[in-house]
Order: C-alpha cells, then structure tokens, then sequence
C-alpha cells in the first residue's frame, strides 16, 4: 500500500468515524474550486472533453464533494524526478480530495524551476486538475496513483481534449 493510500485510507476513517468529518468544501467555500468547477463545466462543453470524460461527467463533477488536506509537499524520487500529488478521489463517495500543499493550492508551485502546470493559467490549470480526478470518477480513467507516467498521460490527454 502507498503512502497516498494509507493516508487517504487514515483520513477518510477519520471522516467517517467523525460526527463533523474533514471539513467538507462544497465549491461556493472556496475561491479556487468554484472557479475550477466554473471553467470545467464550461469545459466539458467541448466535444472532445466531455467525450473522453463520459456523457454523465458534468453531472458528477455538479454532485462531487471537495476535500483539501495535505498530501504533503513535492519530493524527490529516486528516478531524479519531482512527484507531487495534486488530488484524488474517492469514488464510492463521489469525493475530489485536494492536497492543501500541492499545485492545485498553489498552480505557481516551483521546485528546482519546474513548473507543474503544463503551460495554463491558474484557473485553467485548476480545472484541469479537478477534470483529470473526475475521468477517474466517471470510471474513463484507471488508478494512477502509484504510475507518474500514467497520471502524466491523463493529465495530458485531457489538456489536449479540453484545452486546447
């Protein structure tokens, strides 16, 4: 099990054993998510982005949940690469979990002058985040948390079907 999903597995216990949970975020709470849910609806209104997101992916992303905790800042692998985990999900509760220290926080983020947010601005960037987590909610994309280069791939087919 990865370090991700232990601490996923810790914290979604926490919220279900807790009567308050981890402070959902609907998006209204929260500047940056409403306007990521406001590009990405207006997003999925291209062919191509609702067509690799699934027919239903606007009404999900609508029903989704937010959470922000922290996954913990960009590190160093051994590959010589940088991984940060921007978010991820939880499908059986339709919920978008963003880590409070990664790009989506800040889609300025910096380490050894490599930018994270694949040539966007801040707003596009956040909602290419939130679209690559609903292609794994609507089921279109696999887990890709322990597979850099497969997060990569989707991240990068959706700039290419949603914004470009």
């Amino acid at each position: 099990m990865t370090q991700l999903e232990q601490t996923l597995i810790a914290g979604l216990s926490m919220w279900a054993l807790s009567q308050d949970g981890f402070p959902q975020t609907k998006p209204d709470d929260s500047t940056e998510i409403r306007e990521a849910v406001v590009e990405s609806v207006e997003r999925l209104n291209r062919p191509a982005c609702s067509s690799l997101l699934g027919a239903n992916a606007r009404d999900i992303l609508i029903s989704a949940r937010f959470v922000v905790i922290s996954f913990g800042k960009p590190k160093l692998g051994s590959d010589g690469k940088f991984k940060v985990i921007s978010a991820s999900v939880d499908g059986d509760r339709n919920t978008i979990i963003i880590n409070s220290e990664g790009p989506f926080m800040d889609p300025r983020l910096t380490v050894n002058g490599v930018r994270f947010n694949l040539g966007l601005d801040d707003h596009r960037f956040r909602a290419l985040i939130l679209l690559h987590e609903l292609g794994h909610l609507t089921g279109k994309f696999q887990h890709d948390g322990a597979d850099p280069e497969l997060s990569r791939t989707y991240s990068n087919s959706v700039r290419e079907a949603c914004f470009l």
